[in-house]
């Protein structure tokens, strides 16, 4: 249970009259008397800091801080201060809900910035020491270089989905699509340490290429609550089929359709949620703990050393649920923290959500609101495609192997997703409030290495030495995507 302050919450009802959702909040049902032992027990300086950053909860309540302009993005507030305390609660809180697949959800999350000249040098590398030396006489054929080559390595690569101890995550999307990944980015929630936690929603989108579309060969995507499937029979004419999203049974039979009514039936743009691994949208909470690489690491690969420990946990949520999580600028305070819990209901029903998973973060983003009233008017999103790579190691964990990630990010961009009216646009819709993309050259792929925090905490294999090593040739900068772009766009400033 996080335990916050009941006393602001005593005052905020009385002074504010849209926060009907104090009732709601996780510390409901500390007494007074409770809250005086709980801040007594602290020492002075950590009261002090509660009373300062309080003190901003109320002034951004009250409307006293200015968080945002009604007609734009400009001006928002990227970060919400918390002390140690309120992180430390959270971060426990959500880690006693680990479960599953270490490497993914408590691992490093190192990252580099290089050209696709600089990535295939890696990616071959990567190859020449963990893959099939075979592979090497089919990569002689190919003249390119830079884009063109990277992309004939991972078709390649894609073909064969493994080579020696390197294996390719997922398999190469149908003929005449284009698969992204897309995610809402929300305030980060962080202390003075650097620490820090934050909200993210993503899917995973299709464009259809008609002109590329291969005869004959069916494409499924998601799309008005349904799976669709498309079969080109011509430039010009394209057979569909609708099955329930659940049950996968078709729905009606199957019609013909020329390319304009197709546009007319998906959107404008062609651009479907992709089959089959977005169903749902993936709710993530983000954690960066404070807690350094360890030293011996640092010494060897000082690129490497500082806060890139990450704890990724997600929950499913429903495609329909989206005005739910993101109800837009004009709804009030109390009617987000009501759809909140409704949708937090809903999540119960789904056996894959954890139930105290859910609780945990349904309480973390209450907590976000209390200290900012549009936590959940996102900043904006990013969009890329994703080549990822899992390389087999000697090391274990509970007596198998372990599959260390490396992935490779490209034709990256953010978006703003607010519109002029304070509404949140969805995924499927191609640009319409406009885009960022990175400014240099030299950081068309954004690279990251994933490494599981349990193999760091003892000496590590030989081979993985190797890896990193690897990596930390490359240009390692450690950071992210979304505010990169926003704000350097270059790795130069």
């Amino acid at each position: 249970m996080f335990k916050f302050h009941a006393k602001l919450i005593i005052i905020l009802v009385f002074f504010v009259s849209d926060l009907t959702f104090a009732i709601h909040l996780p510390y409901e049902g500390m007494s007074y008397r409770d809250e005086f032992k709980f801040l007594n027990h602290k020492n002075l300086k950590t009261i002090r800091r509660i009373a300062s950053v309080s003190q901003r909860c109320l002034d951004n309540l009250l409307g006293n801080i200015p968080l945002a302009s009604r007609s734009s993005q400009k001006g928002r507030l990227k970060k919400i201060e918390v002390v140690s305390e309120q992180y430390d609660e959270i971060y426990s809180e959500v880690g006693k809900t680990l479960s599953g697949n270490l490497a993914t959800v408590l691992r490093t999350e190192w990252k580099s910035k290089n050209s696709y000249d600089e990535g295939n040098l890696l990616l071959i590398e990567i190859l020449r020491q963990f893959g099939d030396q075979n592979l090497f006489p089919q990569l002689k054929i190919f003249p390119e270089n830079g884009k063109l080559l990277f992309h004939e390595i991972v078709k390649m690569l894609r073909q064969k989905g493994k080579s020696g101890h390197v294996i390719i995550r997922d398999p190469a999307p149908p003929a005449g699509v284009t698969d992204r990944t897309y995610t809402y980015y929300t305030p980060y929630v962080s202390d003075e340490t650097g620490a820090k936690h934050q909200l993210r929603l993503r899917s995973y989108t299709r464009t259809l290429l008609p002109l590329q579309m291969k005869i004959n060969e069916p494409v499924r995507g998601i799309v008005h609550g349904k799976i669709i499937e498309v079969t080109k029979l011509s430039n010009q004419k394209f057979s569909m089929r609708y099955f329930d999203l659940d049950t996968e049974v078709e729905i009606g039979s199957r019609f013909v359709v020329t390319l304009d009514e197709l546009r007319v039936l998906i959107n404008p743009d062609l651009i479907v949620y992709a089959y089959p691994h977005s169903k749902n949208y993936k709710m993530e909470l983000k954690s960066r703990p404070r807690e350094l690489i360890p030293e011996n690491y640092q010494n060897q690969f000082p690129k490497l050393g500082g806060q890139n420990f990450v704890q990724k946990l997600g929950l499913d949520v429903d495609l329909e649920s989206f005005p739910m999580i993101f109800p837009g600028r004009d709804v009030r305070v109390s009617q987000r923290l009501k759809m909140l819990k409704e949708l937090f209901e809903q999540m119960k029903l789904n056996p894959k959500n954890p139930p105290r998973r859910i609780q945990s973060l349904h309480k973390f983003i209450e907590l976000a609101l209390f200290y900012n009233k549009e936590f959940l008017i996102p900043l904006g999103a990013t969009e890329y495609e994703r080549f990822a790579l899992e390389i087999e190691v000697p090391d274990q964990i509970d007596g198998k192997n372990v599959l260390v990630q490396i992935t490779f990010d490209f034709n990256m961009s953010t978006k703003k997703v607010v519109d002029s009216e304070g509404k949140v646009v969805k995924p499927l819709t191609a640009n319409p409030l406009g885009r960022l993309t990175p400014k240099d050259d030299e950081e068309e792929l954004h690279i990251e290495l994933k490494v599981p925090k349990v193999l760091l905490e003892k000496e590590v294999s030989d081979t993985l030495k190797a890896l990193l090593k690897l990596f930390h040739q490359t240009r390692v900068t450690n950071r992210g995507k979304f505010h990169h772009i926003e704000e350097q766009r270059s790795i130069h400033n």
